[in-house]
């Protein structure tokens, strides 16, 4: 049987992302771009590697985190991310588990804050009424 190289997009966080308006970076990543630079100054620690196996270059934490919320926030099968960022679709998985576990480990502290109080059963009355 015959491999082929799947088709991918080159250079799509490299190239293409950064010419998205604030508009658009938004409504492709649901986070504003200073939040998404604010994010990956938090998160450029060593539990984010962006060393590599085989042939392929590093991934940065920038494309990583793109790749993530790309993936959180978008209703796509996880073969058509892989081939828009170009990153085989194990390394999509890796970059996924790594990032999410990150973000809980250093950051829903700093940022989730559960209600108290009163603030409970007004959540829970708003929860009931939006379903």
């Amino acid at each position: 049987m015959e491999r082929h190289a799947a088709v991918c997009v080159r250079e799509y966080a490299e190239l293409i992302v950064p010419t998205y308006s604030d508009i658009g970076f938004r409504s492709h990543f649901r986070l504003s771009r200073s939040g998404a630079e604010i994010l990956v100054n938090l998160l450029a620690r060593p539990e984010i590697p962006t060393d590599h196996l085989r042939r392929r270059p590093p991934v940065s934490v920038e494309k990583q985190l793109l790749i993530t919320l790309w993936v959180l926030g978008n209703p796509e099968v996880l073969r058509s991310v892989s081939d828009r960022f170009n990153v085989t679709r194990s390394c999509l998985f890796r970059i996924l588990k790594r990032l999410c576990i990150a973000i809980v480990n250093n950051l829903a502290g700093q940022f989730i804050a559960w209600p108290k109080g009163e603030r409970v059963a007004d959540a829970m009355e708003k929860f009931q009424n939006d379903i």
